[in-house]
């Protein structure tokens, strides 16, 4: 077995969740991605694989990711969500080694995000590129907050690169 699907093995275990090799393959996909991926992305990565699985064990799976704090969801523009790899998934990694998500630093939840509303790819820009600021104790809020998800939509530069080659 490659010492990478052992990690993921362990990950999923110490999270509580029996490791199945199709949960091995999403919750790679989804951590080595190094940005939110839609369900039809993950989709279409097991069928170049060549594997097949249907949408409700996708969406079962991810559904179970999402309880055990493996993964986050992220809204985007399209009426669909991205998911990224959870705090619960960076701690059962942080208890193996001392790298975040297998070694992707930047793949953090206290970061903005970009979709593009051309090609529906969503990215990850760095923790500073935004700020948004709260007033002192969250006096501003109707509650406290446990989250803030910050999208930014808008053209990518490749589709925009695409458009102008298209004029």
């Amino acid at each position: 077995m490659e010492e990478k699907e052992k990690r993921y093995r362990q990950i999923l275990r110490a999270c509580g969740v029996r490791p199945t090799r199709r949960r091995i393959l999403i919750l790679q996909a989804i951590t080595e991605a190094n940005r939110p991926v839609s369900a039809a992305e993950l989709m279409a990565r097991h069928r170049r694989m060549g594997l097949t699985m249907d949408r409700a064990t996708l969406y079962r799976t991810l559904n179970l990711f999402l309880e055990k704090g493996l993964v986050e969801r992220f809204s985007s523009g399209d009426s669909s969500f991205r998911f990224g790899a959870g705090t619960r998934h960076e701690q059962a990694e942080a208890e193996k080694s001392s790298a975040h998500h297998l070694g992707r630093d930047s793949f953090r939840h206290d970061h903005p995000h970009f979709f593009c509303t051309s090609c529906g790819r969503m990215s990850c820009l760095a923790g500073d590129a935004v700020q948004v600021q709260l007033t002192a104790g969250n006096q501003a809020l109707p509650g406290r907050a446990l989250k803030i998800e910050v999208r930014i939509d808008g053209i990518c530069q490749e589709c925009c690169e695409k458009m102008e080659m298209d004029h």
